[in-house]
C-alpha cells in the first residue's frame, strides 16, 4: 500500500492534468485521498484476513460502526468550511478509527510480527523511489508521458532499491520465482 500511496502521490497532478483537464484541482484532492490507502489495506488485513478467520466478526462489525459515525461526525464538522478537502480529511480520519480499533484488539498478537519488520528499509525504498520519480515533473512533456515515465521511474527504483537493501519478502519472493522458473527451465 505504501508505494501505491506514495506512487498515486507522485503522479496525482499530472494523471488529472491528462484525465480531466477541467478540473486541476483534483489532483491535490487525490494527493490529499492517498493516505485512505495505507488505512484501508492495513484495515484489510487486521480486519478480513485476521479477526474474521479468528471468528471475531463483530469486532470487525463494531470498528466500522466506530468508522462511520467517526466520518459522519468529521463530515458534519469540515465540509461546510473546507467542501471536499474536508470530506477527504473526513475519509482519512474514519479509516484510521476503523484501524486503531482493530490493532487495538488485536495487539497482543500483532506485537512480536510488527517488530520483526525492517520499516527503515521500505521508508528508504520510497524516498528513492519519490526522488526518481520526481524531477520528471519537470519536463515539458505531454500530461499522459510525464505520467508514465513518473509511474515507471517510481515503481522501478521502489523495487530496485529493495533488492540492493535485500528487504526480506522480496528476496524471499525472488527466491521462490527463481526455484519455481530454475526446476521448469531444467526439466526441459
Amino acid at each position: 500500500a505504501l508505494p501505491m500511496c506514495f506512487g498515486m502521490m507522485s503522479i496525482a497532478k499530472s494523471f488529472m492534468a491528462w484525465y480531466i483537464p477541467v478540473w486541476p484541482v483534483l489532483g491535490d484532492l487525490i494527493m490529499l485521498g492517498c493516505p485512505v490507502i495505507i488505512l484501508i489495506s492495513m484495515s484489510n488485513v487486521t480486519g478480513i484476513q485476521i479477526l474474521v478467520p479468528m471468528g471475531r466478526e463483530k469486532t470487525v462489525l463494531y470498528s466500522i460502526i466506530c468508522g462511520a459515525v467517526t466520518d459522519l461526525i468529521v463530515n458534519l464538522a469540515l465540509i461546510p468550511r473546507y467542501g471536499a478537502v474536508g470530506a477527504a480529511i473526513a475519509a482519512s480520519v474514519a479509516e484510521l478509527v476503523v484501524l486503531i480499533f482493530q490493532m487495538t484488539v488485536l495487539w497482543k498478537l500483532l506485537r512480536q510480527s510488527l517488530t520483526k519488520i525492517a520499516y527503515w528499509k521500505v521508508l528508504m525504498a520510497l524516498m528513492v523511489a519519490a526522488g526518481a520519480s520526481f524531477w520528471v515533473l519537470f519536463l515539458n512533456l505531454n500530461h499522459f508521458f510525464i505520467l508514465a515515465i513518473s509511474a515507471c521511474l517510481f515503481f522501478g527504483a521502489y523495487a530496485l532499491t529493495l533488492l540492493v537493501v535485500k528487504e526480506e519478502l522480496v528476496s524471499e519472493v525472488l527466491g521462490q520465482l527463481a526455484n519455481k522458473y530454475l526446476k521448469k527451465f531444467l526439466k526441459r
